[in-house]
């Protein structure tokens, strides 16, 4: 009776890591779109000493690959490379309104308004 209780735990077992055991191959990560938070160069590798490939303005829509090491594969045909993974958003920068501009931290500056000089 013992042995045929062993038996039968073995296969058991066995049947289990056969069926369960073993993860499903999983299916390549397909790119996604994210923005730049910020003025961003793209790099011909996966660091900050490597060569320049272009430079993108904040709010540049990129389509992305895989990110490893804090950095991101850039799949887009003319900007092909990779950027800090730290400077890319998922969500789109708002609207700004009014004159002014985008400074290096992805931020609008408004421009200075005048002010008129009364005359007593």
């Amino acid at each position: 009776m013992r042995r045929a209780f062993v038996g039968f735990a073995s296969a058991l077992l066995i049947f289990q890591t056969l069926a369960f055991g073993q993860a499903a191959p999983t299916a390549a990560p397909a790119s996604r779109t994210l923005y730049t938070s910020a003025v961003l160069v793209v790099h011909a590798t996966a660091s900050a000493t490597g060569t320049k490939v272009t430079s993108l303005s904040a709010g540049t829509k990129l389509t992305i690959g895989k990110c490893a090491n804090s950095w991101c594969q850039v799949l887009d045909a003319g900007k092909r490379g990779y950027v800090a993974e730290r400077y890319l958003s998922a969500t789109p920068p708002a609207a700004t309104a009014g004159k002014g501009y985008t400074n290096s931290r992805g931020a609008h500056v408004p421009s200075p308004t005048t002010t008129e000089i009364m005359e007593e």
